[in-house]
C-alpha cells in the first residue's frame, strides 16, 4: 500500500474549499487523494506549489517546484504523472 511521502500534517486552508498538504517531501513519489485528481484536475503554479484544481476544490502540493527532481504523482492503483508530464500541463 503505498503512502503519501510528506513532512508535516493535512491541513485546510482559511480560504473556502481548498485543501493541501503543508510539504512534499524530496522523495521519488507523492500519492494524490484519488483518481479524478490525477485525470481530470487543472494543474497550475503557485510560487513552488502545485495546485490542482478539481470541480472548484483545490488540492496544494506545497514546495513541489523547490525540489531539483519534483515527485512523481501517482495513484495506488498504479497509474502517475513524472515531473515532465506535470511540467507539460502547466499553462
Amino acid at each position: 500500500m503505498s503512502q503519501n511521502r510528506v513532512e508535516g500534517r493535512e491541513a485546510s486552508s482559511p480560504e473556502a474549499n481548498v485543501a493541501f498538504t503543508e510539504r512534499a517531501a524530496s522523495l521519488a513519489d507523492y500519492s494524490l487523494p484519488g483518481e479524478a485528481w490525477l485525470t481530470r484536475a487543472d494543474l497550475s503554479q503557485d510560487g513552488f506549489d502545485l495546485v490542482l484544481t478539481l470541480d472548484g476544490v483545490s488540492h496544494r502540493v506545497a514546495d513541489y517546484f523547490s525540489f531539483d527532481v519534483p515527485p512523481n504523482l501517482l495513484l495506488e492503483s498504479g497509474p502517475s504523472l513524472t515531473p515532465a508530464m506535470v511540467k507539460s500541463l502547466l499553462p
